[in-house]
């Protein structure tokens, strides 16, 4: 209840008020004016342009970063996967990564099902346990699907997102607790959006990360520290908290339900938006769905974790432990900060023990 209460407060702290300037883009001549938190870039490049301006990426605009929360709580930001896909890009670009490696970055999200990561709660077994999401799992057919691939081909790019390359796009991509662009852009998003962190403030975290022979490392004890206590409230209060499960899992079930009956197909699940599949949703009168949809309304009624539940949920521990670059070289933040190292397994294992619910 605690955690709860607080992540209230900070919804509705200023941070909420400015989510209007996370991105803009506009035409500039030839090109794309990009705009971000993290800066303003001019995109030229013709392979960028096209996938920015093709209709897979332009979908992203209505898929939340935050899947159905906006539609379980009022004055939720609005944060989608085109922001956030954009902004991954534009930190690629910023610290030097390759043109391939940016592409990778700006498509990384495309093949996201509508609520996002409710994808993983109804077609993952190993809901929130496996190291790949269901979007990464398809996100070679899904490109190929939609005519992302064919695009990419045309411009000498065929192998931009797939597996070949994983390994080397260390720049956008690193398995946790490292830093990557991606796991910078959420968080840093996600604290701006939430009040966590000022733009001052993250313009400073910024300047004071580097990326340096495939390493992602802070050349400032202070700005590491604010950046993964950043990551690891996120985690609680965020992606990794038992409430956000079990709004995913009830929409889970609400969606294989509404497949059931015909009232959505599985395509629209993959090609679709959030607001159109959840018009959808609302506007049925199946008793089940209608119950499902109660339960995500009102989720801070139903939820109740208790020790004799049926289903166990957990959230997704994505707290980071950043290098810092010290006199004897580089070191984990936990190794030269205890109170840090206490907090961060405090919460990871919070995350990932998870509760049971009755189904």
């Amino acid at each position: 209840m605690k955690i709860h209460l607080l992540f209230l407060l900070l919804i509705f702290s200023n941070g909420i008020c400015c989510i209007n300037s996370l991105v803009e883009l506009e035409k500039r001549g030839d090109g794309l004016l990009l705009t971000t938190l993290y800066g303003t870039i001019t995109i030229t490049e013709p392979v960028l342009i096209e996938c920015i301006e093709h209709h897979t990426f332009e979908r992203l605009k209505k898929i939340r970063q935050y899947g159905v929360m906006c539609h379980a709580r009022g004055n939720e930001p609005e944060y989608t996967r085109w922001q956030h896909s954009l902004g991954v890009f534009f930190i690629t670009r910023k610290y030097g990564a390759s043109l391939e490696e940016q592409i990778d970055a700006l498509e990384h999200d495309s093949s996201h099902t509508c609520f996002s990561h409710v994808g993983d709660a109804l077609f993952k077994s190993n809901y929130r346990t496996g190291k790949c999401s269901y979007q990464d799992e398809i996100h070679e057919q899904y490109l190929q699907a939609t005519g992302v691939t064919a695009l990419l081909e045309k411009h000498g790019f065929a192998h931009a997102c797939d597996h070949t390359t994983k390994d080397t796009h260390r720049c956008f991509d690193q398995p946790l607790p490292g830093l990557c662009a991606d796991r910078i852009e959420y968080n840093l998003t996600g604290a701006y959006i939430d009040g966590l962190i000022t733009h001052e403030e993250l313009t400073r975290v910024i300047s004071a990360l580097h990326y340096e022979n495939g390493e992602w490392l802070f050349d400032n004890y202070g700005a590491a520290k604010q950046f993964g206590k950043i990551s690891l409230a996120l985690s609680e209060t965020r992606w990794g908290a038992p409430w956000s499960a079990f709004i995913d899992h009830t929409t889970a079930q609400a969606l294989r339900r509404a497949c059931q009956i015909g009232l959505i197909t599985y395509d629209d699940i993959h090609y679709s938006t959030d607001d159109c599949v959840w018009q959808k949703l609302i506007t049925s009168d199946d008793t089940e769905i209608v119950h499902l949809l109660l339960r995500i309304k009102n989720f801070h009624d139903y939820f109740a974790p208790c020790a004799n539940g049926t289903i166990h949920i957990r959230g997704k521990f994505s707290g980071t432990d950043p290098l810092v670059k010290t006199e004897s070289g580089l070191t984990r933040l936990s190794a030269i900060d205890p109170e840090y190292s206490a907090e961060f397994n405090r919460v990871k294992k919070l995350v990932t023990e998870g509760c049971w619910i009755r189904g």
